[in-house]
């Protein structure tokens, strides 16, 4: 390669690299400035420092921004869009605690309007919506709000988060929300009580309430086949802890007691098998044998993992399958 298609290279990769970092230098400029303006209307409340923006892109982000900022309610006219209209109307409302202003609002965000005031009031019967009455019930610690889901005359009655009702997900978002664990023995269905009382349980770091995990569906399988005289046959073994044992242990007990294992010791109240169970699989999770010492088996006062696990399969039968 001659020197002087070399040098003639280099200058064009010298020139491409400084178009690439002008450009890059001139839009963040850009961008930096466009940012202070937008400060700048958020501070004042001034929608009308957002229309001096040329810049079609940056304007109609600034206006945006600035629309859920204003508490004057003489701003919310200069918006020409609907939406910034309706989001500054509903920042009005909730500011000054009058629904009176939500008359302003339209189509489906009238709605949030009311729920807003009602939250910044703590003023229920003006809820629109389930979360509404959520975020009213945890203010006045009243989960008995939540029951009052159905009777709401939106068009929020049918609806359901997942699998779960509205009003049930209410009281189960109160309840691990405050702590209270009491609440999850309101919810109709059982497994929702279950993850009801395992979010509490770990958002209080309380492992007491696991035992009231109850019925998980499903009983476990262990399928064993060996081929005896050229002929498969096979055996379902009946696990020593069954799905409700194995969903505390792995879903409740654990996330408490894997950083302070003694926790397991509260474990008891419960029953022997699960406080047992829990030493071993903290023993595992942490790969420390000696916090199987704390698990107690009839006979044998120095108990390591190994007799456990031993203990374990002893107390599994088999039966034909």
């Amino acid at each position: 390669m001659s020197k002087k298609l070399i040098i003639v290279l280099l200058s064009t990769t010298v020139l491409v690299l400084a178009i690439i970092f002008g450009v890059f230098n001139v839009t963040s400029t850009k961008g930096a400035y466009y940012t202070k303006i937008i400060s700048k209307a958020i501070k004042e409340q001034g929608p009308e420092v957002c229309n001096k923006i040329i810049n079609t892109k940056w304007k109609k982000e600034c206006l945006s921004e600035v629309a859920p900022e204003i508490t004057n309610p003489e701003k919310c006219e200069e918006f020409k869009d609907e939406n910034n209209k309706n989001s500054c109307y509903i920042s009005v409302s909730e500011f000054h605690k009058n629904i009176s202003y939500c008359d302003k609002v339209t189509g489906e965000s009238k709605y949030a309007c009311f729920s807003v005031v009602a939250v910044a009031t703590n003023n229920e019967d003006l809820c629109e919506d389930p979360r509404c009455l959520l975020s009213i019930a945890k203010a006045k610690q009243n989960p008995n709000l939540c029951k009052r889901i159905p009777e709401m005359n939106s068009r929020y009655n049918e609806e359901s988060v997942g699998y779960v009702d509205p009003t049930d997900f209410c009281l189960m978002q109160y309840a691990i929300g405050l702590n209270d664990g009491q609440v999850c023995f309101d919810l109709k269905n059982q497994d929702d009580k279950n993850s009801c009382f395992r979010g509490v349980a770990i958002s209080s770091k309380n492992i007491t309430l696991c035992k009231h995990i109850k019925d998980v569906s499903g009983p476990p399988k262990v399928i064993e086949c060996k081929i005896i005289n050229g002929e498969k046959i096979c055996e379902v073994k009946k696990t020593f802890l069954d799905k409700t044992d194995e969903f505390k242990i792995l879903n409740c007990y654990s996330p408490i007691a894997n950083n302070n294992p003694s926790e397991c010791g509260k474990v008891r109240e419960d029953s022997l098998k699960l406080m047992n169970a829990c030493y071993y699989e903290i023993s595992e999770l942490n790969k420390d044998p000696n916090i199987c010492k704390n698990i107690e088996i009839p006979n044998d006062r120095d108990v390591t993992c190994q007799d456990y696990s031993n203990y374990y399969l002893l107390k599994s039968t088999t039966t034909s399958y």
